[in-house]
């Protein structure tokens, strides 16, 4: 049994569909991040905006200045104008937006953008606590504590932090990542199909070789994925160590739950090849085809191209996505980073499991009932 395993080491490695195991979800994960990986870490442009003083509104006069003045905070930057030279500014896109000074403030926008919603924002901000600034500058409390308290109130973040489920903070964007890493457990099936072409007499000469020899079918099949098994696990820690710490994507702190679900997702990948392999006398080109369409079938339904394709899947028919490996595996990350859900994080293990087990069978099956004429 050991030298089998020792031999199939060595010509797994060999094999050029390793690339699809390794190199290729690297490759896409380093586009995935190049194009929105670190969307939600990027610093804001300063917003440009005119402020005409039409009436006096002491109030909202202060509430601008305390907003641009506080420290740290580059999100606006006020100029002071007449309506007319405003109005020329918004037009050649000097400036977002212009804020109106007078009893009932108001904003004028160029269009519709996220630095409107932004301005749209500060301006509700202060009509919503409008009645507690005017009784602070009606009382003359313009203390040094108390501009400090508006500037606490101007500051969203500082009651405002959006926090996952889970109690850590998610990137929108984290869904493909989960995807692309549940992707990259299916390309083990490059793997597993091309050892078990090997054995087969009537596709390779190799596997008429191994057809004549006393080894057990049962022990090369094994050896066959246990070597392979090895090999993408390697394949797929790799992945998680380039994703984390050299592009900096936080896929969150349960190493331990990840490292978890890569074991269960590699058995998955690997035993899906395996069973596509053995099963029927296609052609490799064609079974090679079969291996492609359905892992990035699947991958698709699991987010990897639609970040809400999985969501849109479970809303209209969640049984789908419970048959569907990569969902499942994709899933078991959403328990670990968002959903704090171990009970289904369990459930999603014990699915892969069943799964891997029953390809398992029909490919042990499906190999040990071939008998060849001649060889």
């Amino acid at each position: 049994m050991k030298h089998i395993i020792y031999y199939q080491f060595l010509s797994t490695l060999r094999d050029k569909s390793i690339f699809w195991t390794l190199a290729f979800p690297v490759i896409l994960g380093t586009l995935f991040y190049v194009s929105f990986g670190s969307t939600n870490n990027r610093e804001w442009e300063t917003i440009p905006v005119a402020v005409v003083k039409e009436e006096e509104n002491i109030g909202f006069s202060l509430f601008l200045e305390v907003f641009q003045e506080r420290e740290g905070d580059t999100t606006l930057r006020l100029t002071e104008m007449q309506e007319e030279e405003a109005l020329e500014a918004l037009d050649t896109g000097e400036v977002e937006g212009i804020y109106y000074i007078r009893q009932e403030p108001a904003l004028v926008i160029r269009s519709s953008s996220l630095n409107s919603s932004i301005l749209e924002g500060i301006l509700s901000a202060y009509l919503k606590n409008e009645s507690i600034y005017m009784d602070i500058f009606e009382n003359g409390d313009l203390t040094v504590p108390m501009l400090e308290t508006i500037g606490e109130m101007t500051d969203s973040e500082s009651f405002i932090k959006e926090v996952s489920l889970g109690g850590e903070n998610l990137d929108s964007n984290m869904s493909y990542f989960f995807a692309l890493i549940a992707m990259a457990c299916l390309f083990g099936c490059f793997l597993g199909m091309s050892g078990v072409m090997c054995l087969q007499a009537n596709i390779s000469t190799l596997g008429a070789r191994r057809s004549v020899t006393p080894a057990k079918k049962g022990h090369m099949i094994l050896a066959l994925f246990l070597v392979n098994f090895i090999i993408v696990y390697v394949c797929l820690m790799v992945l998680l160590i380039y994703l984390n710490f050299v592009l900096g994507v936080k896929l969150g702190n349960h190493w331990g739950g990840m490292m978890l679900t890569c074991f269960f997702g590699d058995m998955i990948g690997v035993c899906m090849g395996i069973a596509i392999g053995s099963i029927g006398k296609l052609s490799l080109p064609v079974k090679i085809g079969i291996n492609v369409g359905l892992s990035m079938l699947l991958s698709f339904m699991s987010g990897l191209m639609i970040g809400n394709m999985k969501h849109i899947i479970d809303t209209a028919c969640p049984i789908i996505n419970r048959l569907n490996p990569a969902a499942v595996i994709s899933d078991a990350f959403y328990c670990l980073s968002i959903y704090n859900d171990p009970v289904r994080y369990r459930n999603d293990l014990i699915i892969l499991t069943l799964f891997s087990i029953g390809l398992l069978i029909v490919s042990y099956c499906a190999i040990r009932r071939e008998r060849y004429d001649s060889i």
